[in-house]
């Protein structure tokens, strides 16, 4: 799935979730509205694009990869946070169901959200055994901050200040900071929504 094509599906989602708190909508439209945005498409694109195989015996596996088709929903394509979304989807069905989901229809796969976790705790308990200093933890959190983003040490900011907007309840501005909205782009779509 594109990640244009997300986005839109996910600001649908997001519209209607807003038309439903203000009454604008009722509960059966909301409803339908969340099954079409966060399962049948999902669910659809999925199929479409290979992740669902129907050509297999077991109609377990059918149900658990369409479970973690609507889990991950629409959200999956976008960059680094589908991949977290995708990654911690597919765990949640592996842990609860025992399910053996992996995004890559291939068992034996490792998620690269799972390998990015044991290089970051292998990087960890290296830095634990050595003398390391506050200034060489910075200067790596700058070297990170600047890979990611253009704007470094500024999205970083705001990102981790939409974690604090959520920690103070304030939940849709800090989720769209956290996405990457600025804090005036944020505050104005939560007063529209």
């Amino acid at each position: 799935m594109f990640s244009s094509s997300a986005i839109a599906l996910t600001n649908m989602q997001m519209k209607s979730f807003a038309k439903w708190r203000q009454g604008r909508i009722t509960d059966q439209q909301f409803y339908k509205s969340m099954a079409i945005y966060q399962v049948i498409i999902p669910v659809l694109y999925n199929m479409m694009a290979g992740n669902i195989s129907v050509d297999t015996d077991d109609p377990e596996e059918i149900l658990f990869d369409m479970m973690h088709a609507s889990l991950k929903g629409n959200m999956a394509s976008l960059p680094v946070a589908g991949e977290a979304i995708d990654f911690m989807s597919a765990s949640l069905l592996n842990e609860v169901y025992g399910a053996d989901i992996n995004s890559y229809r291939q068992k034996g796969t490792m998620h690269p959200m799972t390998d990015l976790g044991f290089k970051m705790t292998e990087g960890m308990m290296k830095a634990l055994d050595e003398d390391i200093t506050m200034s060489e933890v910075l200067e790596g959190v700058l070297e990170v901050s600047d890979a990611v983003t253009p704007k470094g040490l500024i999205n970083l900011k705001n990102i981790g200040g939409g974690a604090v907007d959520m920690y103070n309840s304030e939940y849709l501005e800090g989720g769209l900071r956290s996405l990457g909205y600025t804090e005036k782009q944020a505050k104005k779509l939560a007063e529209d929504l």
